[in-house]
């Protein structure tokens, strides 16, 4: 059966309806979000911290466009095959994107516990909602994105025209110095590790026509809810909430800019939905 809008009955169902600004608008002036108050002893500083991660990793999208929304300087490091084995993997325990190395040399991991420790740790240009509800909100489209959408993200990346592209990609990132069709051999093995990730987060048949109508629906109420703008401000509203981005706006963006709107074979996907495009473009650049 096609899948719903929300893909397992345990989480909550994907909505996003035109309602008057949860977050404030930049024409609402005088109203701001909480600063969030720190709960650990712990102040390690992003500031000129390096984010290890390739364009082609959503969770490094996610982290990315926090970091660039806070101000915070920071160094992209695209890390080779050998970066990732000698460098990540010994301060992390694993090859994972992303990772970061702090001014101090500590390393973090996990996008989610990054972002939680750079919003209580960089608290200007706060990123947590004022209220329960908008709380709320943020924190289950958060998680939907970091939980349900990697089956998005894997089909289209691995069961479509985009499979080709992808492993030159990954060729072009771990091994920057090689030829690409050598190194397009040698990021093989990676690619083939990751294509099988479909059949663990369920981007197989006969759920993929249910997929692609998720995913349909999902840029099509991004687009309206985008488009719709808010009650205060009066013209197309910038981000999910408001005004100004929540964590649930970098945690959606991730995957769908990352994978679908990157990813050369699907990007026509977006071609009806300039107001999500202008979204990726806020959140990338600021």
């Amino acid at each position: 059966q096609p899948l719903a809008l929300s893909p397992h009955p345990s989480t909550p169902t994907l909505l996003l309806t035109h309602e008057p600004a949860l977050m404030p608008h930049p024409n609402q002036a005088g109203l701001a979000f909480k600063r969030a108050v720190p709960t650990s002893l712990d102040r390690a500083s992003y500031a000129s911290c390096r984010l290890y991660g390739w364009m082609a990793s959503p969770y490094t999208a996610k982290v990315r466009s926090m970091l660039s929304y806070k101000r915070i300087p920071f160094t992209d490091v695209v890390p080779s095959a050998m970066q990732l084995r000698l460098t990540v993997k010994p301060a992390v325990g694993r090859v994972i994107m992303p990772a970061v190395r702090l001014g101090d040399g500590s390393w973090r991991q996990d996008s989610a516990l990054i972002c939680d420790e750079v919003e209580r740790n960089h608290p200007d240009r706060p990123t947590r909602p004022p209220g329960a509800t908008q709380r709320l909100a943020a924190s289950l489209l958060e998680l939907h994105a970091d939980e349900w959408l990697p089956m998005v993200a894997l089909h289209y990346r691995w069961n479509t025209g985009n499979a080709d592209w992808a492993v030159s990609e990954f060729g072009r990132c771990a091994f920057p110095m090689l030829p690409s069709l050598i190194a397009s051999r040698l990021a093989q093995p990676v690619a083939d590790r990751m294509r099988a990730l479909c059949r663990v987060h369920g981007a197989v048949s006969p759920a993929l026509a249910g997929i692609e109508s998720f995913t349909e629906r999902l840029i099509g109420t991004l687009e309206r809810h985008l488009a719709a703008g808010s009650a205060a401000g009066g013209g197309p509203q910038p981000y999910l909430l408001g005004g100004v981005p929540c964590r649930a706006d970098f945690a959606l963006y991730g995957p769908l800019w990352a994978h679908l709107y990157r990813d050369p074979h699907s990007r026509a996907m977006f071609d009806g939905a300039p107001h999500v495009v202008r979204w990726f473009e806020r959140l990338h650049g600021h």
